[in-house]
């Protein structure tokens, strides 16, 4: 199972925002699209078994992922 979200910017180094943030993190990766849309996506790990806990876990802290990109964004020069 994948997740991922999807930002429209008129930032001029969004490149660099995206390679800034895979190199700091471990658990999500962001990239430009074919539309040139910054993406932010992640993973879920499998490996302790599916629950609906274990779900519920995923999607929040991929919430705090993406907030923590928004504000990267937000604040990217």
């Amino acid at each position: 199972m994948q997740i991922d979200s999807s930002f429209n910017s008129d930032k001029p180094n969004k490149i660099n925002l995206a390679n800034r943030w895979n190199q700091k993190m471990r658990y999500s990766r962001s990239y430009l699209d074919t539309d040139v849309r910054l993406i932010i996506e992640s993973d879920f790990d499998y490996s302790g078994g599916v629950s609906e806990e274990a779900i519920r876990e995923f999607l929040q802290k991929f919430q705090i992922l993406n907030s923590q990109f928004t504000t990267s964004l937000i604040l990217a020069e």
